[in-house]
């Protein structure tokens, strides 16, 4: 599986020369960004996990040595010391990091979900200029109709 989100931020740009390709393509790529975006959740969640063991497991050690050595300490004290401690901080910083690799995926999957507009926009767009619109407008079916009419009676008058 592809984890690189640079990879799926390049696929997002559209080419007008195969748009349908594009096409092809969309429900797969969003679906591998969906599944990437499921994964990271899943790291962020078991990092967020983690953090909370280790915090109380330094939580048990403070209070444990407190009492070996007869310090009174108080719970804003505990807290402090926790949030203080390296391996907290590290763990705490990866976290982050997860939590900004969900935000990642979850923007590019927005953005898959645009793409599917732009490319339905751009398909109309290309298709207009091949083709051209095939609206009457009121004013000329009007003049069309009196073009016939003249049409008619000078054919009529000869």
């Amino acid at each position: 599986m592809i984890d690189n989100i640079e990879y799926f931020e390049e696929l997002l740009i559209l080419d007008e020369s195969s748009l349908d390709a594009s096409c092809k393509t969309q429900a797969e790529l969003f679906r591998m960004v969906g599944n990437n975006l499921v994964n990271a959740i899943d790291k962020r969640d078991r990092l967020e996990h983690e953090l909370d063991v280790l915090s109380a497991r330094k939580d048990e050690i403070i209070r444990r040595k407190a009492t070996d050595t007869n310090e009174k300490i108080t719970e804003n004290a505990i807290k402090n010391r926790i949030i203080m401690d390296v391996s907290v901080i590290e763990k705490n910083n990866a976290l982050l990091d997860a939590q900004r690799e969900v935000n990642d995926w979850s923007n590019l999957q927005n953005s898959y979900i645009q793409r599917v507009k732009m490319i339905e926009e751009l398909s109309n767009f290309i298709r207009n200029q091949t083709y051209g619109e095939l609206v009457i407008k009121k004013e000329d079916r009007k003049n069309t109709i009196e073009f016939y009419q003249k049409l008619k009676r000078n054919k009529n008058g000869k």
